[in-house]
């Protein structure tokens, strides 16, 4: 197999596929949205009838108070406002009815994940200009993943790289020859059901396969002294997250690039009104999320992270990396770019190299907790 690429032509055409892929997988991210959207208007839409039918029932109260008060006497009234007052009860407990009907349509959505969130590819783009070692590993029955662990010619570090929701791991080998030709080793995982890895992807399903990749990445790297970069892309972001929150002792340093803040919040992004939006709010649990990124970065203490989001990034708003730096406790480091949706790798690719290569000297400065590993 033949060396790395070298720095000179680390923007090939696959950089071009990978744009596609992206793309297409921002279009179907946004089909799946919408299909969350039906199901909250379809529970909104029980809540209107039980708050008609509360409401009919009132003014039937009402009609039928006055009735009993003849000429309008103060007992005929009174009838008419309590039955009034019972109409409005019901209506407004219909409405609440519709409101968690909606979170639970919202809830159903996020979490039949392969159709939100996950958008795997079979096809395996050409990797052969690249170095690299593959491994298929068993995760668990009639799930198998792969793993591929790409090798610089002049290593500074090794880079544990969770790559986003689209494509698999050749749709992003521009972005790994950006950290090849700048002198980091990339270990990088299919999870189930993207590329030749098994199974099929779902919230906890994901995690599990990246925990399993990342104990098998530390076996592959344990015989060097290099510093142990996590890199979290857009969805990888908040496993990468989750996992480092777990896993402090045997981390350096964390890059998160155009990650999500938490999986309700970018559902929450997609939705048509504030009311459904603040019905969500009130109905977190209906997520039941295991690991949230705007969380779990609050534990996460003396690993240095850097902070990437664009300004003008179209898929996941730049509140969350905000939300994020805010969330982080020091030492911490926001960068505000403006490219497209995780494209930082792609479009700044000197740039990047340049902060995780600053972002490595501080880890070895204040020699991290890592020594001893």
């Amino acid at each position: 197999m033949s060396s790395p690429v070298t720095g000179s032509n680390i923007h090939d055409s696959r950089s071009g596929h990978a744009d596609t892929a992206r793309m297409t997988g921002q279009r179907h991210a946004l089909r799946g949205i919408r299909v969350g959207i039906r199901q909250t208007l379809k529970g909104f839409s029980a809540g209107a009838k039980g708050t008609l039918k509360g409401l009919n029932a009132g003014t039937k109260g009402t009609l039928k108070g006055f009735n009993v008060g003849g000429k309008g006497t103060l007992r005929g009234f009174n009838a008419g406002g309590k039955g009034t007052l019972k109409g409005l009860d019901a209506g407004l407990h219909g409405s609440e009815t519709g409101a968690e009907c909606a979170a639970g349509g919202i809830g159903r959505a996020v979490y039949s994940e392969s159709g939100m969130f996950y958008r795997p590819s079979r096809e395996m783009e050409n990797m052969d200009t690249l170095l690299f070692e593959e491994k298929s590993i068993d995760v668990e029955k009639d799930v198998t993943i792969h793993t591929y662990y790409f090798k610089s010619r002049a290593p500074r570090a090794n880079i544990f790289f969770i790559h986003g929701n689209s494509g698999n791991v050749s749709t992003y080998t521009g972005m790994i020859n950006t950290l090849l030709s700048g002198g980091y080793n990339v270990y990088a995982v299919d999870w189930r059901g993207y590329g030749k890895s098994t199974g099929k992807p779902g919230y906890q399903g994901v995690m599990k396969d990246t925990e399993a990749a990342f104990d098998d990445f530390l076996l592959s790297t344990r015989k060097d002294s290099l510093k142990v970069i996590v890199y979290g892309m857009s969805l990888g972001g908040q496993i990468a997250t989750g996992l480092v929150c777990s896993r402090q002792q045997e981390v350096d340093a964390l890059v998160l690039d155009g990650s999500l803040s938490s999986a309700q919040n970018l559902v929450m992004d997609f939705m048509p009104t504030r009311f459904i939006r603040n019905s969500m709010k009130r109905n977190a649990t209906a997520f039941n999320q295991a690991y949230v990124a705007e969380r779990d970065i609050r534990k996460i203490t003396d690993i240095p992270k850097l902070i990437i989001h664009s300004e003008t990034d179209e898929v996941v708003a730049f509140y969350h990396g905000e939300r994020l730096y805010e969330n982080a406790q020091s030492p911490k480091f926001f960068w505000k770019t403006a490219t497209r949706h995780a494209g930082t790798l792609d479009e700044l690719a000197g740039e990047v190299i340049a902060k995780i290569d600053r972002l490595c000297l501080y880890a070895a400065r204040e020699g991290n907790m890592n020594e001893n590993r």
